[in-house]
């Protein structure tokens, strides 16, 4: 059994008070006092006394005036190790957002692809797609300021090799 801790901390004789949560029953309460304030640091019932007091006091020093002014130190908790599933989940989250910003930066509507493949899948369509639209945006770029008349007549001129070849076929 490893040793006690805060045994500089005095535990007095368990006082019988109402509870402090619902259904406020009758309980055996220990008040502990803190060595270096003298205050009552916490009140612990009887029966979590042994769980919870190492907490509570630990809890108690980081705040107490009088033993931060003695030149008391409190280390802070240590991490937490990631798990191996904590790390991989965010991982899958990181590409998960990534794929999303792939896809809102070619435009591409909802359902977004979840997945890598999903991606891949889709993305030269979409890269298709734009290329389409930028071509034709490049096309109609040109006739700005023009009356519709102009715009068929140049069409026709610049595109006459292609109707002709369209009527062949």
């Amino acid at each position: 059994m490893p040793p006690k801790k805060y045994i500089d901390f005095v535990e007095k004789p368990a006082e019988e008070r109402r509870g402090k949560a619902p259904p406020y029953a009758m309980r055996n309460y220990v008040d502990v006092i803190c060595p270096h304030c003298n205050t009552i640091c916490a009140e612990i019932p009887e029966e979590f006394l042994k769980q919870t007091k190492a907490s509570e006091c630990l809890k108690h020093l980081r705040v107490c005036e009088v033993f931060k002014a003695k030149g008391g130190e409190v280390v802070s908790a240590p991490e937490k190790k990631k798990s191996e599933i904590d790390t991989l989940k965010a991982e899958m989250a990181a590409i998960r957002g990534d794929i999303s910003a792939i896809w809102s930066i070619v435009g591409g509507g909802d359902p977004a692809p979840t997945t890598m493949v999903e991606l891949k899948e889709r993305l030269p369509q979409k890269v298709d797609e734009i290329g389409v639209k930028r071509k034709r945006e490049e096309e109609l770029s040109v006739y700005h300021g023009w009356t519709k008349k102009e715009e068929k007549e140049l069409r026709t001129i610049v595109r006459g090799d292609m109707l002709e070849a369209n009527k062949r076929s």
